[in-house]
């Protein structure tokens, strides 16, 4: 009889650690779940930046382009020019 209850508390035991286990891989998957969720963000956030960035340059091409028109007497410093303004 010692033999059975020496069984079923191994039994019991192992159920408990199966639960145990259970539970751990179940934080493991949530954990994972969040860092591909993390994942997508930053590569969403990293396309956005590249997007972002390619509208800069362009934009600043074109301030140049424009700035560029502007001519300066050849006689003024350009400080003297702001300040004959």
């Amino acid at each position: 009889m010692a033999g059975v209850q020496r069984v079923a508390g191994m039994l019991s035991e192992i159920s408990h650690a199966a639960g145990e286990q259970s539970d751990g891989i179940g934080q493991v998957n949530i954990a994972v779940a969040e860092l591909d969720r993390m994942t997508k963000q930053n590569a969403s956030l990293a396309e956005l930046s590249t997007m972002s960035t390619d509208q800069l340059s362009e934009h600043a091409e074109r301030l140049a382009s424009m700035v560029g028109r502007f001519k300066l007497r050849g006689d003024l410093f350009p400080a003297q020019v702001i300040a004959s303004t």
